[in-house]
């Protein structure tokens, strides 16, 4: 993948999450692009380690 110029880490710590902790792929990849925070209102990303900076809802 060096000759592309995509990030071999990437897909690898996807699937991790995929395997390891049952996520699907796209909750896979967002966890592993967002560097150890996100903004979700998904609970999965708890369950993993990530911390994540809950949406809420307008008031």
């Amino acid at each position: 993948m060096a000759l592309t110029g995509i990030d071999d880490e990437v897909p690898l710590r996807a699937a991790y999450y995929m395997k390891e902790h049952g996520l699907n792929a796209l909750d896979a990849f967002h966890a592993a692009k967002c560097g150890g925070v996100i903004i979700s209102s998904d609970r999965v990303y708890e369950n993993v380690g990530i911390r994540r900076i809950k949406l809420k809802d307008p008031e």
